[in-house]
């Protein structure tokens, strides 16, 4: 019988109301990078298989903040934000905010060596 796995959970995100920076500690470039420093230091102790994203490694509560999004964020009874229409600007917009904020969070810090090493 081969070795008893467990599964490691990780969450790589801030509500928007936290400042990730505050969870920095020291040596570190960003507040999301010791829980995958972490876990990359287990990684080289007893390597890992695959690393699964279940949904909840980018947080994207920072799109209710773009500019293109206040009428609808403004909008206080939910009937009205479903039947807000979607314009060609807001569509721009979201397809940007989430581009960009896929790309800079897969591509920077230990999450992104995370997700290349295992």
């Amino acid at each position: 019988m081969g070795p008893k796995l467990g599964p490691l959970l990780q969450c790589n995100g801030f509500s928007q109301g936290v400042n990730p920076d505050d969870f920095r500690g020291p040596g570190f470039k960003s507040g999301y990078d010791p829980v995958w420093m972490d876990l990359l230091s287990k990684h080289v102790e007893k390597p890992f298989h695959v690393l699964v994203g279940g949904g909840d490694q980018l947080y994207c509560d920072g799109m209710m903040r773009e500019h293109e999004m206040q009428e609808w964020v403004s909008k206080m009874k939910p009937e009205d934000k479903k039947t807000f229409p979607l314009t060609p600007e807001i569509e721009t917009c979201i397809d940007r905010y989430l581009f960009n904020h896929y790309c800079q969070h897969f591509r920077s810090g230990a999450f992104a060596r995370a997700n290349s090493s295992m």
